[in-house]
């Protein structure tokens, strides 16, 4: 799986991605997760991805 890159806002080197499990509101996802990346601080977050994957790519694609 691919790394989380840095955050090109506060440039927090170790984001972290956390999940969010059966909640009733993610009735698009399959697993019944919601996965999102945020920074150490809690500064800049990346909300409402339904894999992993999907996480670590979105908050990769950001730029500063």
């Amino acid at each position: 799986m691919e790394e989380l890159k840095p955050c090109p806002f506060c440039g927090d080197n170790n984001p972290i991605l956390s999940k969010m499990t059966g909640l009733c509101i993610n009735t698009h996802s399959k697993e019944g997760n919601l996965y999102w990346v945020e920074c150490w601080e809690g500064c800049c977050k990346m909300w409402k991805n339904h894999t992993k994957k999907s996480a670590i790519k979105a908050w990769n694609r950001r730029v500063e």
